[in-house]
């Protein structure tokens, strides 16, 4: 299977792909709508291209470039339905036309004690997934990343996103007690999170 998202292919599953600039965290305690950890770090990233996301919202590597393509496909081509680039890949990801639901979908909810640092990289070549880890940009990622780790008060892990059931409930792909998604295998549930980027332009 090809997964075609906009005008940009994504590898087929077991086709390698350069692994994108995200990072697992680790919070102390669970977030509430009275953590300041999301207004510290709001208040002290370097661009929006800096993002924090909810743990099950991230499906891979596979996931994060299809959304990280059709981004950068409206991008350049000024069809934007938000102002910035997070608002963006927020509302790519969580498969809606409504930036706030797409917030709500992907971002950090209460009660939430893990999530995702992801980086959006900037390029001029649409054509080609950036490798931001073969020159100096990826040390100076992995710099910044520690430094908002320090600044806000969380950790980085060491694991790398993985595919759940539970997360296409989360974005809104299925309802919980679904069929068809209590029937799909681990490895096929990746390309569900691919295709319901898609619907942010389909559905509401």
């Amino acid at each position: 299977m090809r997964a075609l998202i906009d005008d940009g292919e994504i590898p087929a599953r077991g086709v390698a792909v350069p692994k994108f600039p995200v990072w697992q965290v680790l919070f102390d305690e669970p977030v509430s709508k009275d953590s300041s950890i999301i207004q510290t770090f709001l208040s002290v990233r370097e661009s929006e291209n800096w993002l924090l996301m909810a743990d099950e919202s991230v499906a891979g590597n596979r996931h994060l470039w299809a959304a990280w393509l059709a981004l950068e496909r409206r991008r350049e081509r000024g069809s934007m339905r938000s102002n910035a680039v997070d608002g963006e890949f927020f509302r790519l990801v969580g498969g809606t036309h409504h930036i706030s639901q797409g917030f709500k979908r992907a971002g950090l909810c209460d009660g939430d004690i893990r999530g995702w640092l992801v980086f959006l990289p900037e390029t001029s070549d649409v054509e080609e997934l950036p490798d931001v880890f073969q020159n100096e940009e990826g040390g100076d990622l992995l710099s910044t990343a520690k430094s908002l780790e320090s600044i806000c008060a969380f950790s980085l892990g060491n694991s790398n996103p993985e595919p759940t059931h539970s997360g296409l409930i989360r974005l809104g792909a299925f309802e919980d007690g679904d069929e068809i998604l209590q029937n799909l295998r681990e490895d096929e549930l990746e390309d569900f999170f691919i295709a319901h980027i898609q619907g942010a332009d389909i559905f509401g």
